[in-house]
């Protein structure tokens, strides 16, 4: 098909696989060895190195949201103090800048006000560059055939917003009253594959289309 997408920080390969399923050249990109099955359509690098090595038609990316999300509210003074929330904010923003799609869940990046009280230079810089604090568009589970809450924030660049595909009844929160493990981050970090596949199958469409 001649078209290139970069899923960047997916380890799982959940949207990589359904990207791949419709005929494009996917890869997944992590610091971390690949979960998804398909070690040849994985670059176990720096985002911005595979980047530069795959020139990618888009880029859709997953940046780690342990230090961002408000879920974690409870540690932000640790993490703020060990510099590891500004380290998160900055990484997310370096990604956002080469991403057609950044995905996060609801945090301190929507609307900007913790980030400006705490790390106001950090602020003015993401400001003087026009990053937009509001997200694209703010999608569920429940709207892609999976009968649970978790929003979650897409902030777009010349990709459309989603279209719901299956509606369906259920609002449990099951990836936050998933247990402590070793692997809970992990777990509550991969992509739906109902929301993997309207990606693959909607801004594929998108991008084939869009060169006619």
């Amino acid at each position: 098909m001649g078209k290139v997408i970069l899923v960047a920080c997916e380890e799982s390969q959940a949207v990589t696989i359904e990207f791949r399923k419709l005929g494009f050249d996917a890869f997944s990109c992590d610091i971390l060895t690949c979960s998804g099955g398909h070690p040849e359509w994985h670059y176990q690098m720096d985002i911005f190195e595979a980047h530069k090595i795959l020139n990618p038609d888009i880029v859709i990316s997953f940046p780690p949201c342990t230090d961002l999300t408000v879920s974690g509210a409870r540690w932000f003074k640790e993490k703020r103090e060990k510099g590891d929330q500004e380290r998160s904010i900055r990484f997310f923003f370096d990604v956002w800048k080469i991403s057609n799609c950044c995905e996060n869940p609801i945090g301190i990046l929507n609307g900007g006000d913790y980030i400006n009280k705490w790390f106001p230079e950090l602020y003015k810089e993401m400001m003087d560059y026009g990053f937009p604090f509001k997200p694209s568009q703010t999608i569920q589970p429940w709207q892609f055939g999976h009968g649970e809450t978790k929003a979650t924030c897409l902030w777009l660049r010349k990709l459309p917003e989603l279209i719901p595909t299956e509606i369906v009844e259920g609002r449990e929160q099951k990836m936050w009253k998933l247990p402590p493990s070793p692997n809970r981050a992990s777990l509550r970090s991969k992509t739906y594959p109902g929301i993997a596949k309207a990606m693959a199958e909607q801004w594929g469409s998108f991008i084939v289309n869009k060169d006619k």
